[in-house]
């Protein structure tokens, strides 16, 4: 009884190694197939996750602006002026359709989390929507006429929508397995909203004490302080991301913003609460404030177009190099097995075919059937040498019957001659 190797064909024992060393090889070559198609779905997912925070970012610093003017109109005395109906129609379209675009976006993913998202957001735009109608209504009457809880629920309407767009912007901010530039770069993403958000909470309440010439209450001020911090706040967290990221264009960016926010709007709302909080006059009217602060406040839009080429830069380049990474490996899986079945057919026609023909033109030599013994039928190696030792056997009695009939001759020739 045969045991361990000796069980097995050759052709086994080889079609056996092949695919020992295809496994490996293969499997080596699956494994580094399968992290290619995570990396490319990674920088995918951050592609499209990219796309819809640039909306929100579009959305947020038009809602605001809509929402700092329709704040501001309401604590005036006459009805709406056409030059902030101009202003405002444009800033709601083009936030309405920044909006569209990323309710769209998040009804692509099947993550729960973006579908409530999607739900939220929508909730806050249709409510932003149906405190519209009562706006307009207000906005064609004098103060007097108007609804006195309006400019509240406007207020926190629009303030819960942006907050809203804030935390999409979080949640597609931080993506597991993506670059950590992704990270800072989206880091400054949403600290810039944050930012644009705060400050144009100031220049609201600003805005609305100048329309109604009222004066500044300690809880205003308490509100301004808190919302100055929190800038403050953002923007060192901005300036270390800024540093991370070194990209000149987007440094630059931030220098006219500190400018336009810091050095220019808080220096100009410091100098009105002044007067505002005692009981002369402002030094400036709403409509001269308006022109003086909208441009200032418009100066987060080149930082916002900074960060978006920049996100949108590093998504491009990293898909590009995860899709090379994913052709090549896949390049690598296929050139593994059709090596592994180019050496299968070459040992199988250059060495198992010819040994097998062997094998049955010295069964034939030696006269044998083909039949083959116990044993030969499972190893090629094996069936050859009993052959071969068969045929030294018939040889070698061949030889044997040639030498005996040649001694009969000699016997026969001799008693030819001697015998009368």
């Amino acid at each position: 009884m045969r045991v361990g190797l000796g069980r097995f064909s050759v052709r086994s024992l080889l079609m056996g190694m092949i695919a020992l060393v295809g496994v490996a090889v293969g499997g080596m070559a699956i494994t580094d197939l399968e992290a290619s198609a995570r990396r490319y779905a990674v920088v995918k997912r951050v592609e499209r996750y990219n796309e819809l925070a640039n909306e929100c970012l579009i959305a947020g610093n038009a809602f605001a602006f809509e929402r700092g003017r329709s704040v501001i109109s309401l604590h005036k005395n006459a009805v709406l002026p056409d030059i902030d109906r101009v202003f405002i129609d444009a800033q709601r379209q083009q936030a309405d359709q920044a909006v569209i675009r990323a309710l769209a976006l998040l009804a692509q993913y099947p993550d729960p989390a973006m579908s409530e998202h999607g739900r939220a957001l929508r909730a806050a735009w249709e409510k932003l929507q149906g405190l519209r109608v009562p706006l307009e209504r207000d906005f064609g009457v004098p103060r007097s006429a108007r609804d006195a809880n309006l400019p509240r629920q406007w207020w926190i309407a629009g303030n819960a929508l942006i907050e809203e767009l804030e935390h999409v912007v979080a949640d597609v901010s931080w993506v597991t397995g993506a670059a950590i530039e992704f990270d800072r770069m989206s880091s400054a993403r949403l600290l810039l909203l944050q930012l644009r958000d705060n400050v144009g909470r100031e220049a609201e309440r600003v805005g609305s004490l100048l329309a109604g010439h009222d004066r500044l209450s300690s809880t205003t001020a308490a509100e301004l302080l808190e919302w100055r911090g929190r800038s403050n706040q953002l923007w060192k967290q901005l300036e270390r991301d800024a540093r991370f990221i070194a990209d000149p264009g987007f440094i630059r960016a931030l220098t006219d913003l500190r400018e336009g926010f810091f050095e220019g709007l808080r220096p100009l709302n410091e100098s009105l609460l002044e007067p505002a909080s005692s009981s002369s006059g402002p030094v400036l009217t709403i409509e001269e404030y308006s022109e003086i602060a909208v441009p200032l406040l418009a100066s987060v839009v080149p930082a916002f177009v900074s960060i978006e080429q920049l996100t949108r830069k590093l998504a491009g380049q990293q898909k590009l190099a995860a899709r090379a990474d994913f052709r090549r490996d896949l390049l690598i899986l296929c050139l593994v097995f059709g090596m592994l079945a180019g050496v299968s057919l070459v040992v199988r026609q250059r060495l198992l075919l010819p040994m097998r023909e062997s094998l049955l033109r010295i069964q034939r030599l030696c006269g044998n059937s083909g039949r083959r013994g116990d044993g030969e039928s499972r190893d090629e190696f094996v069936a050859v040498r009993r052959a071969l030792d068969l045929l030294e056997e018939t040889l070698r009695l061949r030889a044997e019957d040639t030498r005996l009939l040649e001694e009969s001759n000699r016997r026969l020739e001799h008693l030819s001659v001697t015998d009368g």
